[in-house]
């Protein structure tokens, strides 16, 4: 997806996230604006359960607050007062430059 159209994207549906680095000293987090949505039942495949939700997220907000990405198990999101682990995390990229993040979040 070309950084505009993600861009746009998170614009119009984001809400606000927070990424939580805890096997730190010291917990680190960073507020991103995420777009989640449930994996369709036919995605279903290779460790992804039902319940598993795919946060889209930029790099800007990762980078922005030098918080030490990019985000990987076993990582925490929260959202909506819920916190989910990170899976796994797939980054996006235009051209050479990763622009953001599809993450895989487990509840924990």
């Amino acid at each position: 997806m070309h950084a505009d159209n993600r861009r746009a994207l998170l614009a119009t549906r984001a809400r606000p996230m927070s990424l939580r680095r805890a096997a730190t000293p010291a917990a680190l987090v960073v507020t991103v604006a995420g777009y989640p949505r449930a994996y369709n039942p036919g995605e279903l495949m290779a460790g992804v359960q039902q319940g598993d939700v795919r946060v889209e997220i930029l790099n800007d907000e990762i980078v922005a607050a030098a918080w030490p990405g990019p985000p990987r198990n076993p990582d925490r999101l929260v959202m909506d007062a819920r916190t989910y682990t990170i899976m796994g995390a797939f980054p996006v990229y235009e051209g050479a430059a990763c622009i953001g993040f599809t993450l895989w979040c487990r509840g924990a």
